[in-house]
């Protein structure tokens, strides 16, 4: 029993298509669908951001870690996203610190499972990726 799920930002026929760990039924199978959507939203939403420096309130910047950015130019403000690379370097001009930025849903957590009678087994944090996302509206 496919699912099937629509991105209206890509205008385009582009069909993926993705094959089932395992059974399920289409409540999971459509799941599974909207999941594989909202990390390819948060994959695909990316900032860069480079500072002087290499730590933040007295630590290092790490991976996977949220930081609220306000950004005029982006048009975001106190808006929480996940630090997906850290790279610093140390050159003539001193400490520097790229971060890569992405929202996080580009790491969700796959959905839980649905028994027979609807109650979740496991934990999810996946979200929509949908308008209430600052990224999601951003480069269209």
């Amino acid at each position: 029993m496919p699912a099937t799920v629509r991105d209206d930002e890509v205008k385009r026929y582009r069909p993926v298509i993705v094959m089932a760990e395992g059974a399920g039924d289409g409540l999971t199978f459509a799941q599974r669908a909207e999941w594989q959507k909202s990390v390819g939203i948060g994959k695909s939403k990316r900032a860069t951001y480079t500072m002087r420096g290499w730590r933040a309130n007295g630590k290092l910047w790490q991976p996977n870690t949220l930081v609220k950015v306000t950004d005029d130019w982006c048009g975001l403000e106190d808006y929480e996203l996940l630090i997906a690379t850290v790279t610093q370097t140390l050159d003539d001009s001193g400490m520097i610190t790229e971060l890569e930025l992405t929202p996080r849903e580009a790491y969700a957590v796959k959905p839980a499972k649905v028994t027979a009678t609807g109650a979740r087994s496991g934990n999810s944090s996946a979200s929509s990726g949908g308008a209430d996302n600052p990224f999601t509206a951003l480069w269209r």
